[in-house]
């Protein structure tokens, strides 16, 4: 494992497009390192113990990096992340970025309105995130700010321990903002209850996608007038949530209605 990153560590690999160092031990990342790796596309940081109260002194030198495409921060970060307070514009140099891991990162937790500066940004994954400490919840708050630019989003892992009132679950209110945009594939994969007990029809009304993953979000039932939303999608999974057997004759409705080419009912009844 890497402790610390040395200043000349790239200095010969001027033609470097792509740098993976997840999981190691590393605490900041020395600002020339960037003049040294102009032509990279990937960079992945995960799960190291980023001071990222340091990280607004760096920023510049990401925004040199107009190759980049790929950028993950995922992870807590060192253990004074959660304590530290971020300026509005702490993203605004990863704005170019096609796509951003920000899973289980604190970045977003006392300032989700700064994901607006990512007006460039296509994917946005923000996974395993911490999302009931209040209601409406912090999921609900993302979505508020999520730009127009976003085609994928990712809200995958979402887990609580404590029971959940009706105004924590995401709804046709909350999911608003979406509505209009250019987002054409949804992920809420394995987010116990994060859209409730009921799928209801308006849930996902006006939002033009494709792509929708709701393995195990553990609602009950499902709205027959809720696949006419669905006749829009090529994808859809639903496995894992306990709807029952009529689930099958409503899905071969949608399915001969639509786009519906692909279609996941495992473990349903």
């Amino acid at each position: 494992m890497i402790d610390l990153l040395p200043n000349y560590l790239f200095h010969k690999d001027g033609f470097l497009h792509q740098l993976i160092l997840l999981h190691n031990k590393f605490k900041s990342i020395p600002e020339n390192i960037f003049h040294q790796i102009p032509k990279i596309t990937k960079i992945d940081c995960s799960y190291n113990p980023l001071e990222i109260c340091d990280m607004t002194l760096i920023g510049e030198g990401f925004r040199r990096l107009s190759r980049l495409h790929f950028l993950s921060l995922a992870g807590p970060g060192s253990p004074h992340a959660a304590n530290c307070t971020l300026p509005a514009t702490f993203l605004s140099p990863f704005s170019k970025v096609h796509t951003l891991d920000l899973s289980e990162s604190f970045i977003l937790q006392r300032n989700g309105a700064m994901l607006r500066e990512l007006v460039n940004v296509s994917e946005i994954k923000l996974n395993k995130l911490e999302p009931y400490k209040s209601c409406p919840s912090q999921a609900a708050y993302l979505l508020k700010n999520i730009p127009a630019s976003i085609r994928t989003l990712t809200m995958e892992r979402w887990k609580t321990n404590q029971p959940l009132t009706e105004d924590c679950y995401l709804n046709a209110s909350t999911l608003m903002p979406l509505r209009g945009s250019r987002l054409c594939g949804l992920s809420f994969r394995y987010s116990d209850k994060i859209l409730g007990d009921r799928l209801t029809a308006e849930v996902f009304e006006g939002i033009p996608l494709v792509n929708l993953d709701l393995t195990y979000c553990r609602f009950l039932t499902i709205d027959y007038e809720a696949l006419d939303e669905f006749n829009r999608l090529t994808y859809l999974s639903l496995e894992g949530n306990q709807m029952g057997p009529r689930s099958f004759k409503l899905f071969k409705t949608a399915k001969s209605g639509g786009k519906l080419n692909n279609i996941v009912l495992k473990s349903i009844g």
